[in-house]
């Protein structure tokens, strides 16, 4: 009996109960994608018949092509956070746009419900409905894993303040003033994360008080980028 190449698992004894235990042993409610299961001889085609039948018992729903969950509600449909949490561990994102500032208290007005949802995303993707959400992906600047979560946020929101639905770009910037007085946020990791931007987050910046205007004009690594203090180091 062949194993999965993909994964290495070995299969169980029989391939229905393989497959059907594979997909039991799921969390009810995580999405996962055809290739993490293991099947034997007889390949995909057999596994997909599978899947078929458990579907139409109502054990396992669609999302798209390849890729399923076990269903955690009596309507048999993922919810937006199941789905948002799996695209961002597929694509190794993070939840960004109006939504996430709202969530995070970056901006005091949510987004309406008709808005797509953002992930950022390392590498280009093709936005539209995915599970019958409306999604939105865009270019990932930094990453949470390398900054503090709220401050990659927040130069995002920064980023999107001339652009955000139903909030004025006045009132966008006073809101993301308050945030920085409230976390704290230092200058120096407040410009490490900001070189990632495109220059008009460090023109934002400056506008709210948050930099000094050198740090907008100058070039990085010469000018007011070489003052010892704040210690930069545009690598991290």
């Amino acid at each position: 009996m062949a194993n999965n190449p993909n994964t290495g698992k070995k299969p169980k004894d029989g391939l229905a109960v393989s497959v059907e235990d594979q997909v039991r042993s799921q969390k009810k409610g995580r999405i996962f994608a055809l290739r993490e299961l293991s099947w034997n001889d007889k390949g995909v085609e057999e596994v997909s018949f599978r899947l078929r039948r458990m579907r139409t018992e109502g054990e396992v729903s669609k999302i798209r092509k390849g890729e399923f969950f076990v269903p955690s509600s009596p309507d048999g449909k993922a919810s937006r956070e199941e789905v948002v949490s799996y695209l961002c561990r597929k694509l190794g994102g993070y939840l960004s746009g109006p939504l996430a500032y709202h969530k995070a208290g970056i901006i005091h007005v949510p987004p309406p419900p008709s808005h797509p949802v953002t992930i950022a995303v390392r590498k280009s993707c093709r936005s539209g409905e995915i599970a019958g959400i409306q999604f939105r992906f865009v270019r990932q600047y930094a990453s949470p894993r390398g900054f503090p979560s709220g401050l990659v946020l927040l130069l995002d929101t920064l980023k999107d303040a001339d652009s955000l639905p139903g909030l004025p770009y006045l009132d966008a910037l006073d809101d993301c003033k308050d945030f920085i007085v409230s976390k704290g946020y230092s200058q120096e990791d407040i410009l490490r994360c900001a070189l990632r931007y495109p220059p008009r987050v460090r023109r934002r910046l400056h506008e709210i008080g948050a930099i000094p205007l050198e740090y907008v004009t100058d070039v990085p690594g010469k000018g007011a980028w070489r003052k010892e203090e704040y210690g930069l180091n545009t690598k991290a």
